[in-house]
């Protein structure tokens, strides 16, 4: 059983990163011309490299948080990092408020 543990750490930090780099790419390659912009045409190309779920990600992240979206996912990535190496985040609750003030 204390086997388990360290496999289902690392799964779940995994999973995270990957969501992490799909929310990530999604982000970088943010189009304005995209779909979900209700003052664009509908246009046949799609320039997010998440395609259409990418491109949905970033447009509401950047509508409603602007540029603190890349600060608040480098935040949560660092957290994934620390949790997959079991290093303890100390003052937790006030890093979470600096983070939000800085974003």
């Amino acid at each position: 059983m204390a086997e388990k543990a360290p496999v289902q750490r690392i799964a779940s930090a995994s999973i995270a990163l990957v969501v992490l780099a799909f929310v990530f790419l999604s982000l970088v390659s943010f189009d304005v011309r995209d779909w979900p912009n209700p003052d664009v045409a509908p246009q046949v190309v799609q320039h997010n490299l998440c395609g259409r779920a990418g491109a949905l990600i970033a447009y509401h992240a950047h509508y409603y948080l602007g540029p603190a979206s890349l600060a608040l996912l480098l935040a949560i990535g660092a957290w994934v990092v620390c949790r997959c190496m079991q290093k303890p985040i100390e003052q937790f609750a006030l890093r979470v408020i600096g983070v939000l003030l800085v974003a």
